[in-house]
């Protein structure tokens, strides 16, 4: 028996198992004979950017074509290509179908590739929005479109990624945890009571017994924190390289996975959301295109500065009301400002203030502070972007990294309120053409 126990752990000790992601798990795409992910995304942005570039000057032309180099060139060293070549497509039968698609939000806006594929409506170039913010090396995760459509139609393109891919369309959850209140709510009825807790309480007058108080309390803060159940998220699906598994299964296509599970994993997430604002204006004005409408029309812009904004898309709570009858917005882009300006950051971070007070800020965008720390110590994007993500993440070793590099203490300081909620510029740009014209 001893030589068998000294035999099996020298086996185990010639074992060499590795759990981590192996690459990104992408279903495939069907390409031209003779071509690859790589070179039919190559093909099919260049033939776009050729018809968007026809009338530019000469200067300009090479300025996009850049760009474009620069981003395919990323897009493939991470292997993305796929991705991108999965979205357009979808993107695409949702055109061609009279199904309309925002204008792309978020960090993705600022891919010039996207916006060739016709996944974004927005030129990063003449928006400033910056790649970096969306990919690159620092940054190795699944980029993540976000994507809008009239909440009455995301069904029907749900049905159609579904054809295209059979039995490998599945909704991600959200992990609901348990909060102060909800983990006291859960210890008394453990603890035996079983009537109507209302939404203001105290244990002391449902338990009159001081040990089954403690006992309520102890049980409270051993759940605070743990997992209490699943709910859908509002728009995350994935989409397999080999089918549902089927062991993640909650109810229908709805499996047990949050977007951090997709993160570790390598899966491909999109986020298809659903907009009130993009199906009124269907409903209003179908034969109308979102680019088509003016960015600066008078009688909408007089609306705004009235702060008739009830019922606006990202637009109608009453810090924003307050923000537009003080930036009295007269374009779709001011509106786009607005937006940005009432998030924490922003207005925690004294700059909403400052606006106001001197029509200026030091940053109020995540691409302003992406700029801000490249010039601060002359590093490039991608390596401001980490900076910009160890900030907003509190994490103290990318911190004391980036305060080692600066001699000025101010420089640091200015960088302590990226730790909380800012947008990207392209989330705002992409935000303000949908406000201002769900208004019109």
């Amino acid at each position: 028996l001893p030589e068998v126990l000294s035999n099996t752990l020298e086996i185990a000790k010639q074992c060499n198992l590795s759990l981590e992601p192996d690459g990104y798990f992408l279903p495939e795409y069907p390409v031209p004979e003779g071509q690859n992910f790589d070179s039919h995304l190559r093909s099919l942005v260049e033939e776009n950017l050729d018809n968007l570039t026809a009338k530019f000057a000469k200067d300009q032309v090479e300025q996009y074509e850049t760009r474009v180099k620069y981003e395919l060139d990323q897009i493939k060293t991470m292997g993305f290509s796929s991705y991108f070549l999965i979205v357009y497509d979808f993107i695409k039968w949702s055109k061609n179908n009279d199904v309309p698609v925002g204008p792309g939000r978020g960090s993705g806006a600022g891919s010039l590739v996207a916006y060739c594929l016709g996944i974004t409506a927005l030129d990063p170039i003449k928006h400033g929005l910056l790649f970096e913010r969306f990919l690159n090396p620092e940054r190795i995760s699944m980029p993540d479109f976000d994507i809008d459509v009239p909440y009455d139609t995301r069904d029907s393109i749900l049905e159609e990624v579904g054809e295209e891919y059979p039995n490998m369309v599945s909704r991600i959850s959200n992990r609901v945890m348990y909060s102060e209140k909800t983990a006291l709510r859960e210890a008394i009825r453990q603890c035996g009571y079983r009537k109507f807790v209302p939404r203001y309480f105290k244990v002391e007058k449902i338990f009159k017994n001081k040990d089954t108080q403690r006992k309520c309390f102890q049980i409270a803060k051993e759940l605070i924190g743990k997992q209490r159940n699943w709910s859908k998220h509002c728009g995350g699906i994935i989409i397999w390289k080999e089918g549902i598994p089927e062991n993640l299964i909650l109810k229908e296509n709805q499996l047990a996975i949050d977007k951090y599970d997709v993160e570790d994993n390598n899966w491909i997430k999109i986020d298809l959301l659903c907009n009130r604002g993009l199906a009124q204006l269907r409903e209003l004005d179908g034969d109308t295109k979102l680019c088509d409408y003016p960015i600066d029309d008078k009688e909408t812009s007089e609306l705004l500065c009235r702060g008739d904004v009830l019922g606006l898309t990202q637009a109608e709570s009453r810090t924003m009301r307050k923000t537009i009858l003080a930036l009295q917005p007269k374009n779709m882009y001011e509106v786009a400002l607005a937006l940005a300006l009432i998030r924490p950051a922003a207005a925690d971070g004294g700059r909403k203030a400052s606006y106001f007070r001197e029509g200026k800020a030091k940053f109020i965008f995540d691409e302003d502070a992406l700029s801000f720390i490249s010039q601060s110590v002359g590093c490039t994007l991608s390596e401001a972007d980490r900076y910009r993500r160890g900030f907003k993440n509190m994490n103290k070793k990318v911190m004391d990294e980036f305060k080692s590099k600066v001699k000025n203490p101010s420089v640091f300081k200015e960088l302590t309120h990226l730790r909380k909620y800012s947008f990207a510029k392209g989330h705002s740009i992409a935000y303000g053409p949908v406000s201002y014209t769900h208004l019109r």
